[in-house]
């Protein structure tokens, strides 16, 4: 019985030709896809480009348009609406792509698992030449690209032998500090308008396509500012400490712009003398106004707060901690006089029962 199941199991193998062929073929279809799919994502940023430079153009001035390789007089109001139709086109045919080199690469992966394509590759080849036996060769299967834009210098990263969902977060940010050398606590990746977080999570679960471009965020220090504005000239702790003086002048700015006039709001109202306020029904809509400027500044402190408290300075980053320590000081002050302002509303509401 098990001669007949071991007979039948090696029946349904494919042979050594037809797996090596199968490989080849799924890995080179896979490398069209991405090719294809940078083009297209390139093609789109250039219709983007056009688009947003004569969309606030009179409808009637002349523009020039390439067909069939010759220069083509029109008006602004003819081409844009042919640029916007290609565009969305565009898009479509790309998310189609990206779908399909999606599903592609879980086939190839379950193909290579299946048959354990890297022992057998590798046995293929040392089979052709001995001395690869004492050293396996890393044998390439698919080469991922990720762009990397950081002002206007773009790099290709290339991971061969890897897929999107193998690659961490974190090692993208160490090669982009490698090329740029900017510190990684000053390092921000970008995609889809969207930040990177978790170094631990891979980049697949960040929606990034193959060949997609990634903006990256952050400024190298001089040696200068590195000698003079920390403990010991790390660059890391300059970055924390830059990262740490940004979002403070953020909440500054916030509260420069909205506390005042929410705190002449509150006066205004208390000294309406409102009268009683029933908060089991619709408010007032001077009172409205005010419990939504609360809870607008309230939450965007909270979240200044949370930001500072994410920050992880090392024991001896000692300015890095000190900026932290004056940072969250001046926020939770400002947390608590804009609760004051609404405890002083409260107070005047005279609330009734529903």
């Amino acid at each position: 019985m098990s001669s007949s199941s071991s007979s039948s199991a090696a029946s349904k193998r494919p042979s050594d030709q037809e797996l090596t062929q199968t490989y080849n073929n799924m890995k080179s279809e896979l490398n069209s896809l991405a090719q294809k799919i940078g083009e297209l994502e390139t093609e789109a940023d250039e219709h983007t480009l056009v688009v947003d430079t004569i969309s606030p153009l009179d409808g009637d001035r002349k523009c020039f348009r390439l067909v069939g390789g010759v220069l083509v007089e029109r008006t602004v109001k003819e081409v844009l609406p042919a640029l916007k139709t290609n565009q969305e086109g565009i898009k479509n045919v790309t998310m189609q792509l990206v779908q399909k080199y999606k599903s592609k690469e879980d086939e190839f992966m379950a193909f290579q698992k299946k048959y354990n394509i890297q022992s057998f590759l590798w046995k293929q080849s040392s089979r052709k030449n001995p001395d690869l036996s004492a050293n396996p060769p890393v044998l390439p299967t698919v080469m991922t690209v990720v762009n990397i834009k950081w002002g206007r210098e773009k790099k290709a990263l290339e991971f061969r032998d890897r897929i999107l969902a193998d690659i961490k977060l974190g090692e993208l940010r160490q090669m982009c500090h490698d090329w740029t050398k900017v510190p990684l606590g000053g390092l921000t990746l970008i995609y889809g308008g969207a930040t990177m977080k978790d170094d631990n999570a891979p980049l697949s679960c960040f929606g990034i396509k193959p060949n997609g471009l990634i903006t990256m965020m952050g400024t190298k220090p001089s040696k200068t500012d590195i000698r003079t504005l920390t403990t010991h000239g790390d660059p890391e702790e300059y970055a924390l400490i830059v990262r740490i003086q940004t979002s403070l002048q953020k909440t500054l700015d916030l509260v420069a712009e909205h506390v005042p006039k929410y705190e002449q709001a509150a006066q205004d109202y208390i000294r309406s003398d409102p009268g009683p306020v029933q908060l089991s029904g619709p408010l007032p809509t001077a009172r409205k106004s005010l419990q939504d400027a609360h809870g607008m500044l309230s939450e965007s402190l909270m979240k200044s707060l949370l930001v500072f408290d994410g920050v992880v300075c090392k024991q001896d980053f000692e300015v890095a901690r000190a900026t932290r320590r004056e940072a969250v000081k001046e926020t939770q002050r400002l947390l608590d006089k804009v609760d004051e302002i609404n405890d002083q509303v409260k107070a005047c509401d005279r609330t009734v029962s529903g």
